[in-house]
């Protein structure tokens, strides 16, 4: 080929080169849909390489166990020499690696690696914003809405995002929704079900609630346990069971927060039957130790708690928030519930636990969902077609972009 010439994006000669960045390894949402959609990639294929700004949080030794290459570039904030050097030391990564594709993912990683995989003239760039931006200043979102201007393409995950962005000023033609991706559980869970609430010191046969989250204000956990008195007065054997760590701009404001949890339980009368168990990895083990999950959240874009619990074939009464309407399908899978109407949630989960046949129907129309419309494969799919309608719109140098890793 001559200087110039289009590479052709389909050729399978050699493996198309894809690299993620992320900001840490934190067991969340973003980081577990990440290393789903990764596990999907075909080596023979695809060469994979990832970077971070942290490689601190519990999920790296998944990542590093497969074999894939990561860098850290660490900073201590974006308005710092320090920040500039880390860019330019990730355009000179990029630069020599000649990934076809660099993806990134929500705020800190888009405004990152964006700029430098530009300058380092990577052919696609792909971003991705996963919330509805409850947790960013105005002028942060200023910031990720120039950058994300510098990508090709900006993946959402709920087409309540997408609004929210074009609402906001992005170019509605560049956002793609690409919804998360749900692995199918299969164990028993008659063996599961006695074994966890044994460790957890829950009663065989009590009605377990059980919500799993990064826990914040955003989150309406409080709603959850003002919830409460009222289910105990008509479901008097149910227990509720909170499931993640305190996720908070700092460890003086994360310790703030879980003392008022623990209080306004006490204050309420419920803290004997509320347990909060803190992060936890064996999250299908736990859900199918429940008999139904709850998210009274107060802003959402599509979250994988409520896909983990409908691929059990959970029941599941969540909030009328960003992404979550088009995950449950109100009275068919599951309930929906105004943000922040504890009335209203303690009803709904009152409805669940004192009709098993509502239960069942619930579960069972909520797993069957999930399973035609939210799997990995699926997810991984219409992300490598996105990367190819990108690439087959440009034009690459094939002395430059040789699919290299």
């Amino acid at each position: 080929m001559q200087t110039g010439e289009s590479v052709a994006v389909e050729d399978t000669a050699t493996p198309l080169s894809v690299y993620k960045f992320v900001t840490h390894f934190g067991v969340g949402g973003t980081e577990m849909q990440v290393l789903g959609l990764a596990e999907q990639f075909d080596r023979t294929r695809f060469s994979l390489a990832l970077g971070c700004m942290r490689r601190q949080g519990s999920a790296e030794r998944e990542y590093g166990d497969r074999g894939w290459s990561i860098s850290e570039y660490p900073i201590k904030g974006f308005v710092s020499i320090g920040a500039g050097r880390q860019m330019m030391r990730l355009a000179r990564e990029l630069h020599a690696r000649k990934p076809m594709i660099m993806h990134s993912y929500n705020f800190y990683a888009n405004v990152f690696s964006i700029p430098a995989a530009r300058l380092a003239g990577v052919p696609c760039i792909v971003a991705s914003i996963r919330d509805m931006g409850v947790y960013l200043t105005p002028m942060q979102l200023r910031v990720q809405r120039w950058v994300c201007g510098l990508a090709d393409r900006v993946v959402v995950n709920a087409d309540a995002v997408r609004n929210w962005l074009v609402e906001d000023g992005y170019a509605a033609g560049k956002i793609h929704v690409i919804r998360n991706g749900a692995r199918m559980p299969v164990f028993d869970k008659g063996i599961a079900r006695p074994r966890v609430r044994a460790g957890l010191g829950i009663p065989a046969a009590a009605k377990v609630v059980m919500m799993v989250s990064r826990l914040n204000p955003q989150k309406g956990v409080e709603h959850l346990l003002e919830s409460a008195p009222a289910i105990l007065a008509r479901v008097p054997d149910a227990w509720f069971v909170i499931v993640g760590d305190v996720v908070m701009e700092s460890k003086e404001r994360e310790e703030a927060y879980a003392r008022l949890l623990a209080s306004r339980a006490s204050e309420l009368g419920v803290a004997e039957r509320v347990i909060f168990t803190g992060l936890r990895r064996d999250i299908p083990s736990l859900l199918a130790a429940s008999d139904m999950s709850v998210l009274p959240s107060l802003s959402e874009g599509l979250p994988n708690s409520v896909i983990e619990a409908m691929a059990i074939g959970l029941p599941v009464v969540a909030t009328e928030v960003g992404g979550i309407p088009e995950l449950i399908r109100q009275g068919r899978s599951g309930l929906l519930v105004p943000p922040g109407d504890t009335a209203a949630l303690a009803e709904s989960v009152i409805a669940v636990l004192n009709n098993p046949f509502l239960s069942k129907r619930l579960g069972e129309a909520a797993r069957l969902h999930i399973q035609t419309g939210f799997s990995f494969e699926k997810m991984f799919q219409e992300t490598v077609a996105l990367y190819r309608t990108v690439l087959a719109g440009k034009k690459l140098d094939s002395t430059r972009w040789t699919r290299s890793k």
